[in-house]
């Protein structure tokens, strides 16, 4: 049952505003894909509220503007398969260890083309590198779940792919031992330190001292 109150009235109000910017927000997304050689715009936060997604949706626009005049000349699909964060605390244009460009929402036009053709090589090695890297952290934490008779296995956000591929690791080579011990039902959570959850989850540093 949803209770009637002024915050849920305000909520529903907004709502409407909420899924025409949304929608918006999409088509402003799309275009600007394609004036970036066909990369993907990802989003560097989820957009909740009708405030956040509005500061986003004026982000959006002042960099199309920004990008159209003058228009970048790359060809439609140079960079298709590539992503692009915007990001209003950089300065200058970076690229992500994980193959993603980082482009602040200010820019001088002339110095973004000459970036992303010059490193986009490097950024589909990287791209490339990350898949390869989830695709082994996947199958170690499916490995480690079956063997380990875990109820789930998971990391949290701070703790990267090669530290979680490096514990997952580590659990496989001590399973004899740790196959003794009763972890039924068990849910794990690699961290940074070690703690139980509300909810029952045991969280471990990735680089635990057995």
């Amino acid at each position: 049952m949803v209770t009637n109150t002024p915050y849920s009235q305000e909520v529903l109000q907004q709502l409407p505003s909420f899924l025409r910017l949304q929608q918006e927000v999409k088509e402003l997304t799309e275009r600007i894909g394609l004036l970036l050689g066909g990369a993907s715009l990802l989003e560097a936060e989820p957009l909740g509220p009708v405030q956040p997604i509005t500061e986003h949706y004026n982000v959006l626009t002042t960099f199309l503007r920004m990008v159209q005049s003058p228009p970048l000349r790359l060809h439609p699909r140079s960079l298709q398969g590539l992503r692009v964060v915007l990001d209003s605390d950089r300065s200058a244009c970076s690229l992500h260890h994980m193959g993603h460009f980082i482009i602040p929402t200010t820019f001088d036009p002339s110095t973004l083309q000459g970036f992303l053709q010059s490193h986009a090589p490097e950024a589909r090695l990287r791209t490339h590198r990350h898949k390869q890297v989830q695709v082994e952290e996947d199958s170690l934490v499916q490995d480690c779940v079956e063997t380990l008779s875990l109820g789930g296995l998971s990391r949290d956000s701070t703790v990267s792919l090669v530290q979680m591929i490096s514990c997952c690791r580590r659990l496989m080579e001590l399973r004899p031992l740790l196959g003794l011990l009763d972890l039924q039902d068990l849910h794990l959570c690699v961290s940074h330190f070690y703690s139980v959850t509300q909810d029952g989850v045991l969280c471990v540093p990735w680089d635990w001292r057995a």
